[in-house]
């Protein structure tokens, strides 16, 4: 379990991983449909959701995280990771910028690399994205805040 954390998390900041104004969701001025905040909702393991159960062990501490994309092109992430103590706190807020291309989103946080995801909206509140580690398929889920 402690693999598929650090394995996640650069994917937890997309989502790894949003803050919309009222304003600009009353007169559809945004510039992208994944302007706003998000929230991982769900997590699924070869289709079958785990969240429930990742969530409560020490490891899943990162399905807490939040990310807001922003009209300028930039996010701000907020990751909660677990401390010396094993606590689940928040860490640091994170900046970065994003592009699209397509359904593909890329992003950058920090002085960090650049990493790519294909999303898939489901309606205008979610949206998920899909990756494979060792023949297991993963999907993260976000919801809007």
């Amino acid at each position: 379990m402690r693999n598929l954390q650090f394995m996640l998390i650069p994917f937890i900041i997309l989502g790894l991983f949003f803050s919309s104004c009222s304003n600009d969701d009353d007169n559809n001025s945004n510039v992208d449909r994944i302007v706003g905040s998000w929230e991982i909702s769900d997590l699924k393991l070869n289709g079958s959701s785990i969240y429930d159960v990742v969530i409560l062990l020490p490891e899943g501490c990162f399905l807490k995280s939040k990310v807001h994309f922003f009209n300028d092109y930039t996010l701000k992430a907020n990751p909660f990771m677990l401390d010396e103590q094993g606590n689940c706190v928040e860490g640091p807020e994170q900046s970065g910028t994003w592009s699209k291309s397509g359904n593909t989103y890329t992003y950058q946080i920090g002085e960090g690399t650049t990493d790519s995801q294909t999303v898939t909206f489901v309606g205008d509140n979610t949206f998920y994205y899909s990756f494979t580690n060792e023949s297991n398929e993963y999907q993260v889920y976000l919801s809007r805040m």
